[in-house]
């Protein structure tokens, strides 16, 4: 479950909100903590949340969501479990995809985007797409020089990754064991 600050700063109100000091005033952040339930099923979960404010340069009050595991200010925490730990991202160990998988595959990610931006579909990548209404030549060129790059650093990776698999299991030729290939 996701818990964002820009959802629960409403939750705070004006009760508990700091008065608009000037800046030379303002030493440190003030931080409130703010009980909050949550209906899960038929259950109601809660969760104390702290809050920290801080001042921008152009005035105002921006309130963040703490994270009580690690202290640090966070635009979202998270629970996993209902009545488990609202920590951070970070601190419960929650990737996004892109920093999950490996090379190879961030490498095809790249070269379907770099596909699509040359008019491509997903499913015919048998011929040259043909160049898209207003687009440039020279930005078409670039594109299909960029495409040819990013495909042919796709099968480097997965000629090594292949290798890579064949040595961890042994079959892979003693008379090459010692090239990189």
């Amino acid at each position: 479950m996701r818990l964002p600050a820009k959802e629960l700063r409403r939750l705070i109100g004006p009760e508990v909100c700091p008065e608009q000091l000037p800046g030379y005033l303002v030493a440190r952040p003030r931080r409130v903590t703010v009980d909050v339930v949550f209906r899960v099923g038929a259950a109601n979960i809660k969760v104390a949340l702290p809050f920290e404010a801080t001042y921008p340069n152009y005035g105002g009050l921006r309130w963040w969501l703490v994270c009580p595991w690690c202290g640090r200010r966070r635009s979202d925490l998270y629970m996993l479990r209902p009545n488990g730990p609202v920590w951070c991202r970070l601190c419960h160990g929650l990737r996004f995809y892109t920093q999950r998988i490996n090379r190879y595959w961030r490498l095809n990610r790249r070269l379907d985007r770099c596909w699509l931006k040359m008019g491509g579909s997903q499913r015919g990548m048998a011929n040259w797409p043909p160049k898209p209404k207003r687009m440039h030549w020279g930005t078409y060129s670039r594109l299909q020089e960029e495409w040819e790059r990013i495909n042919s650093a796709v099968w480097d990776e997965a000629l090594w990754q292949a290798r890579r698999l064949l040595v961890n299991i042994g079959a892979w030729p003693d008379s090459l064991r010692g090239s990189t290939g």
